[in-house]
């Protein structure tokens, strides 16, 4: 477990409303279980702004069809989806007039790129536990290649990410390296465990 201060949370709200452009006309959706971190991400933005939160039930979350179906019927304007659910909702067809103009996902890797035929736009989202919900966020184009994974796009804002080798040293490119994080929504460390906090949470070297 994380401890994630309030200005994490702030700058995650922030940052999606002006992203997203988020306005209290907009209808979104809480489809993640709420042990998961995306269920926060579902909630403020939207509630923030004076926006709709639909509840998506059990049987409608069991049937990619169905959720297709309930998307459309309730005039759903933005939805998170977590990525193996997305990944199977995005391979249906879609009615061409429909109020759904964002679908974000996230929590896995993509592993395919959307077909050019959707009518919204389809945004993948990465950010580990440690660092309030999401690190990078982008749109994801259609037509990409198949040998390579969709991108995770770029740091959202108050935000900095690095590659960097065994020696925190940042690497060319093209060269493998771990991501390393700067951030106003970082945590203040993992819950009751100082040694792990010590070790993963250092002084930015940059």
């Amino acid at each position: 477990g994380v401890t994630i201060p309030h200005q994490g949370l702030l700058n995650l709200v922030f940052w999606h409303q002006r992203a997203f452009e988020v306005t209290p006309s907009d209808r979104a959706t809480q489809v993640a279980a709420t042990a998961f971190d995306a269920s926060v991400w579902e909630l403020w933005p939207y509630l923030a702004a004076g926006a709709s939160v639909y509840l998506a039930s059990p049987e409608v979350l069991a049937s990619p069809a169905q959720l297709r179906d309930w998307l459309v019927s309730e005039g759903i304007t933005i939805s998170f989806l977590p990525t193996p659910l997305a990944e199977r909702i995005l391979l249906l067809d879609w009615p061409e007039n429909l109020a759904l103009r964002i679908l974000l996902t996230g929590g896995d890797k993509l592993h395919h790129y959307p077909s050019a035929r959707l009518p919204f736009e389809v945004v993948n989202n990465y950010g580990p536990t440690e660092n309030t919900v999401v690190t990078t966020s982008g749109p994801v184009l259609s037509g990409g290649p198949a040998s390579v994974a969709p991108p995770i796009g770029r740091p959202i804002d108050n935000t900095k990410v690095y590659l960097l080798d065994a020696h925190l040293r940042a690497v060319p490119f093209g060269v493998p390296g771990e991501l390393c994080i700067s951030s106003d929504s970082l945590a203040r460390g993992y819950l009751n465990t100082p040694e792990l906090t010590a070790e993963k949470f250092i002084p930015n070297p940059f």
